[in-house]
């Protein structure tokens, strides 16, 4: 885990969820979703399931999801540049 100070000091926490543990990953992606009130089609969990059925066995991506106060605050989705130059939707 990562940890981030902010200006008044609290803590904000990084954890890796692998791309193998999806449910629990597509479990923390909408809580955050519903927490920040994310409308955003491209950085849904429905837009980031679609790609990760078409892409996930070329990328093997890592989710990240940022805490702060034991709160969700962010959630990213990471994975190698070791294709640069190729397509990916």
């Amino acid at each position: 885990m990562l940890h981030f100070e902010r200006q008044d000091n609290q803590a904000a926490v990084i954890e890796f969820v692998p791309c193998s543990e999806q449910i629990e990953a597509a479990s923390r992606w909408q809580d955050v979703e519903q927490r920040i009130r994310n409308t955003g089609l491209t950085n849904s969990w429905s837009w980031i399931k679609a790609w990760l059925d078409n892409y996930d066995d070329l990328v093997q991506p890592t989710f990240a999801f940022g805490k702060l106060d034991n709160q969700p605050i962010g959630a990213a989705l990471i994975f190698s540049n070791s294709f640069a130059g190729q397509h990916f939707g």
